[in-house]
């Protein structure tokens, strides 16, 4: 079985916003947990971890809209 893809514009207006603002919430967690995990490095992050977190990152960027990922690099610098 081949898994379907699934994107927020095929939800109705009111369940698609929803959506995507939980999306947002997730996003930007995974982010700020992302950078304090690079900074940190804790002995268990293994060179694995770390990769697996890097492809996750440049997925979840691909969606984050570049205005927000603007602001992002605001706040942390």
């Amino acid at each position: 079985m081949k898994p379907q893809h699934f994107h927020p514009s095929s939800l109705p207006p009111s369940e698609r916003d929803f959506c995507v603002a939980k999306f947002e919430i997730l996003g930007k967690a995974f982010l700020e947990l992302f950078e304090l995990l690079e900074e940190d490095a804790p002995v268990w992050y293994s060179e694995q971890n770390h990769n697996r977190a890097v492809v996750a990152k440049i997925i979840l960027e691909s969606f984050v809209p570049a205005r927000e990922r603007n602001q992002q690099r605001e706040m942390s610098a």
